[in-house]
């Protein structure tokens, strides 16, 4: 049968389905420009898989729950878009390269990577939200590159083997539970651009064992380093106007504290339960302490 034209006909925004995965199998065909949402979803028998460079949009969930993935490779391209909750439970993935064209790293983007030690996040990257690297359980190290202006909620929550950190030279907030339970770092350099750490930022970081906060803090939030048990030195920024509420409960290595002449509140709770601490030393005349504040802190005998 003949047909009654010979004219071409381009297709476009040609996409690759959870269908597709199942009549045509896991490998995604160069014409592709978009992958949808839960293709590969809940998927533990593939180990590898390459996005061609033809895909120029990542729907949502569209790797969920892929176990038994050990490789994956994104297109090095100048446009891509990547949707919310694009990985999830990744306890095989060892190898992850991302595009350079990446400007943002959304809610849960990157997956929960179980043998990945150390990652390099690309320098075009100007911001990662909330719980992007959130309880990468194996990861070691990582490099934030001076592109990245902007850090979410729990960014880097529950990362128990995380080691060494680098954070960007203009970040000006760290934000709520940055750190929280990042029980293996130990220590951490914090910038002088930064004006603000947010409550429960590095909250249960069972292993650091020392912090300078630079002059340029003028704000610690509440539980701050609450649970920080080997903390033993604490250099105080000379902006601080409080000691906020549990910021330092709990630290039980905590020996000696000094309070500059710009604190002028010590509030609930701020050092309760520091066993150790037998030495602080307040040089504000006009500081307010909760009755509260020194708390179980039974070897404190004068102030």
């Amino acid at each position: 049968m003949k047909h009654k034209s010979n004219t071409l006909r381009e297709f476009k925004n040609i996409t690759f389905n959870e269908d597709d995965v199942t009549n045509f199998g896991y490998e995604i065909p160069k014409q592709i420009k978009i992958v949808k949402k839960n293709c590969f979803i809940n998927n533990h028998s593939f180990k590898e898989i390459t996005i061609p460079p033809s895909v120029l949009s990542i729907h949502r969930s569209c790797l969920w729950v892929c176990k038994q993935l050990r490789s994956l490779k994104i297109p090095q391209q100048d446009y891509i878009i990547f949707s919310n909750h694009l990985f999830f439970n990744f306890h095989n993935l060892c190898s992850l390269e991302l595009p350079n064209s990446i400007v943002k790293i959304n809610n849960k983007k990157i997956p929960s990577i179980q043998n990945n030690q150390i990652f390099n996040i690309p320098t075009t990257v100007t911001s990662l939200n909330n719980y992007c690297f959130s309880e990468c359980s194996s990861l070691l190290s990582i490099q934030i590159p001076s592109s990245v202006i902007l850090i979410g909620n729990s960014a880097f929550k529950k990362c128990y083997f995380l080691q060494v950190i680098q954070l960007p030279i203009d970040i000006l907030t760290l934000p709520k539970s940055c750190f929280a339970l990042c029980t293996s770092l130990q220590t951490i350099i914090l910038p002088n651009s930064l004006k603000c750490l947010r409550d429960k930022c590095f909250v249960n970081c069972y292993s650091l064992h020392s912090i300078t906060i630079p002059n340029s803090v003028s704000q610690i939030g509440s539980h701050c380093f609450e649970g920080c048990r080997s903390l033993s030195s604490v250099i105080l920024s000379t902006s601080l106007s409080s000691i906020s509420s549990n910021c330092f409960s709990f630290c039980s290595s905590l020996r000696s504290i000094t309070l500059h002449t710009s604190i002028l509140s010590i509030e609930t709770y701020s050092f309760k339960n520091c066993y150790s601490l037998t030495t602080v030393q307040i040089n504000s005349p006009l500081c307010s302490i909760d009755p509260t504040s020194f708390e179980g802190c039974i070897n404190l005998h004068e102030i």
